[in-house]
């Protein structure tokens, strides 16, 4: 009994330490993304990539690119242009997925750094990015009042 007990620990552990996220407010939130917006996903586009590591072996990865719809605009966007988010689609290391059609308020940051624990340190050109431990989520109903917020600061 006590080893069952113990192998569910350590396995509900490994999980949650795979991704794992506190709750922020709406503000502390809108304070640290560089744009803030609502939006439509109007394009998905899966990019396969294969590196060279540091070691010298190659390794594949892939990313996604998320073209959004810009319905309202928060924080840091210029034009109403379609805007892309690029991220590495969801998972253990806490990338989102966005499905084609749907809208979501995202909080997004500029980030110029591949997409993958392999190559952490490796520089690419700036782009904006989201993960799971932003408040980026899909609009539903009670999202009102987040975006009312958001209207308001």
């Amino acid at each position: 009994m006590k080893l069952t007990l113990l192998l569910l620990l350590t396995l509900s552990l490994n999980t949650a330490i795979a991704c794992s996220c506190g709750r922020v407010s709406i503000f502390k939130n809108f304070k640290r993304s560089d744009s803030v917006f609502k939006g439509k996903v109007i394009e998905v586009k899966e990019i396969k990539t294969t590196e060279q590591t540091t070691a010298g072996k190659a390794a594949e990865y892939s990313r996604y690119e998320f073209k959004f719809e810009v319905i309202n605009r928060y924080k840091g966007l210029k034009t109403k242009e379609p805007i892309t988010i690029t991220t590495t689609g969801g998972g253990a290391d806490c990338g989102n997925y966005f499905n084609l059609g749907e809208s979501y308020i995202v909080y997004a940051y500029n980030w110029d750094t591949m997409l993958t624990r392999q190559f952490i340190d490796k520089k690419t050109d700036e782009f904006l990015t989201t993960n799971l431990c932003t408040r980026t989520k899909k609009v539903k109903p009670w999202t009102v009042f987040e975006s009312v917020v958001l209207d308001i600061i």
